[in-house]
């Protein structure tokens, strides 16, 4: 049994070096065989208008990023409750996430106590996105987001990780209306679910 063992390990390192004359000639035989190719009009597929109007939109109304969780970009239908006794609160506006755009106005930090931290960014949409106040008009009460007009601006809330509580974006000084984010004047984008929230006057 020991000597089979001792020829066995003499053979090893004749197995490896098996292994890569093998790679050798698949490497070589793949080099022998390819071909250049031309990269022309003809042998490149062309974009249809549907592609390039989704690019220019990305492009012009997006900062150049599409957002899309390929792990829960569908929300479905049912609203969200905000507690066992307190009932349904987020109602979903569209049964799919999605994309905002516009000008953070205002950013304030709402932190009470419990789990709960939010980033809350108030937002002007930008014209491409105007209709995600605008189509839940009918729903309006009381409560909707002002910022430089009337019922012009949006929120978008978040609790992040608490990875992300100090950062230089969205900081928190305070903990409340206080707090601002060196982003305001600016155009910013979110991606999330579209709701309006029955507890705010159904306010988007």
């Amino acid at each position: 049994m020991n000597k089979l063992i001792k020829d066995f390990s003499k053979l090893r390192p004749l197995a490896g070096l098996f292994a890569l004359l093998i790679a050798l000639t698949f490497i070589i035989t793949s080099c022998s065989t390819s071909t250049n190719l031309e990269l022309t009009t003809g042998t490149v597929g062309v974009c249809s208008a549907t592609q390039i109007d989704q690019w220019s939109t990305v492009m012009n109304d997006q900062e150049g990023v599409d957002a899309r969780d390929p792990l829960g970009h569908q929300i479905g239908s049912y609203p969200a409750e905000r507690g066992l006794l307190l009932g349904r609160n987020w109602y979903p506006a569209d049964t799919e996430k999605r994309i905002l755009c516009g000008t953070l106005h205002h950013f304030n930090y709402y932190d009470p106590s419990g789990d709960e931290a939010d980033w809350n960014n108030f937002i002007i949409p930008n014209p491409p996105y105007t209709s995600l106040i605008t189509d839940l008009e009918p729903l309006r009460e009381t409560g909707w987001h002002s910022c430089n007009g009337r019922f012009d601006c949006m929120e978008a809330e978040i609790t992040p990780d608490e990875h992300f509580y100090g950062n230089p974006w969205f900081p928190k000084v305070h903990g409340n209306a206080d707090d601002e984010s060196p982003l305001e004047g600016q155009t910013i984008c979110t991606y999330g679910p579209w709701v309006w929230e029955e507890a705010h006057g159904n306010r988007p």
